[in-house]
């Protein structure tokens, strides 16, 4: 999912529609402006920390991960941690 300004779309479909002259596109101008809003949370940012052998920790959350694997296969593949959702930094 993407979030978006409604009011910059709403706003360029208008000028779309204007510019063509044709008033049968006002139905997608419509949905836009009655479309439902979402709360957004913003992004947490963390790092891979404490990188062992089999073991890593979030620096967010503070919260170590095992694994059978080595640890450092796990940190450069996983973009979030698991546990608290945070976006991790390379």
């Amino acid at each position: 999912m993407r979030l978006i300004d409604a009011d910059v779309l709403y706003q360029k479909a208008m000028d779309i529609i204007h510019d063509k002259k044709d008033m049968k596109d006002l139905g997608i101008v419509n949905a836009i402006s009655i479309a439902h809003t979402i709360d957004a949370e913003p992004v947490k940012h963390g790092k891979w920390t404490n990188i062992r052998k089999y073991v890593m920790t979030c620096s967010a959350c503070n919260i170590e991960f095992e694994s059978e694997f080595p640890a450092m296969y796990y940190a450069d593949s996983w973009n979030f941690c698991p546990n608290c959702g945070a976006k991790m930094e390379v």
